[in-house]
């Protein structure tokens, strides 16, 4: 098996490879922990829901479409439904916590409608330019007001209305992002938050890729070891490409543009999430102050 390589190694070659193993990764992933195979059946849509029905549906929103199709999604905000299907995903795709769907259905349904749309329209704020960390902290705190919401989950609401440039608080992420952070419990505070998000500027800019296609490489290779033998060569495989940049093919973002990646810092969202055009900032533009440890205690993650 080849050593994983860090975020500043990767080749763009390798990690287009590495994300079109993700679909069968989080299936057989799904299968070893679930068993029942239509519990796995089951967590496999819920999946396809959360990277693609339900971002289609917020962007559709963005843009003032409104269909029948649009179930999760009212006044801007999310549902009640939504957001706990939400939490299903994320305690079924990354650790398991019990007592998180409970909390959330604490929330009285026009609540989280408010406290989703006032995040997602702070996000719009940024206008052309990408959210700043100021931003997206603040987008963060407004979410977080919802019962059963912390900064993991709180940032993964956010990564649905902007997967190009908002980072999901994804455990594997992290430890690819911070390798030496292995064993070391995490706080899900905004601190380590802003270190992510600091962390994947660099990464998204060299290789043209998006938040959430991050997200899924991280994923990949943080279950390397649970699935069979046949996975794990297909990732060995996809991990022994390293061409140089000029050779490298087209990333999603690059197609979108029609042209041959570009030294600017312009930068398209992927097709199913369309949004404005964006450029990222350099650098950590806030010092927003991290929230209240009783806060924290008294949310979930």
């Amino acid at each position: 098996m080849s050593s994983i390589p860090s975020t500043a190694e990767i080749s763009r070659a390798s990690f287009q490879a590495v994300l079109a193993l993700y679909p069968a990764f989080a299936k057989q992933a799904y299968g070893v922990r679930l068993k029942d195979p239509k519990k796995v059946a089951e967590a496999v849509q819920r999946d396809k829901w959360r990277f693609e029905d339900l971002p289609s549906q917020i962007a559709a929103a963005r843009n003032g479409e409104t269909t029948l199709a649009m179930k999760d999604i009212k006044a801007g905000g999310l549902t009640k439904d939504a957001l706990e299907r939400l939490v299903q995903w994320k305690i079924t795709h990354g650790q398991f916590r019990p007592f998180l769907p409970g909390m959330v259905r604490k929330n009285d349904p026009s609540v989280i409608q408010q406290q989703t749309a006032l995040a997602f329209e702070t996000l719009e704020s940024s206008d052309l330019s990408s959210p700043s960390t100021q931003t997206i902290i603040k987008a963060l705190d407004i979410v977080c007001k919802l019962s059963g919401i912390g900064p993991a989950t709180g940032t993964l609401i956010l990564n649905l209305y902007d997967p190009t440039n908002v980072p999901f608080f994804q455990d594997e992420l992290f430890a690819w992002l911070f390798p030496e952070s292995k064993g070391v419990k995490l706080k899900y505070n905004q601190k380590e938050y802003r270190q992510l998000i600091e962390a994947t500027q660099p990464i998204l800019e060299r290789l043209k890729v998006t938040a959430m296609d991050l997200e899924k490489v991280a994923y990949v290779l943080g279950h390397k070891d649970v699935v069979d033998d046949e996975l794990r060569q297909k990732l060995d495989e996809a991990l022994s490409q390293s061409l140089s940049s000029k050779d490298e093919p087209e990333t999603g973002l690059d197609k979108l543009k029609g042209s041959a990646p570009s030294a600017d810092r312009e930068e398209i969202a992927p097709k199913d999430h369309p949004q404005k055009t964006r450029k990222r900032p350099v650098g950590n533009t806030s010092n927003a102050d991290e929230e209240p440890r009783k806060r924290r205690s008294q949310r979930g993650k």
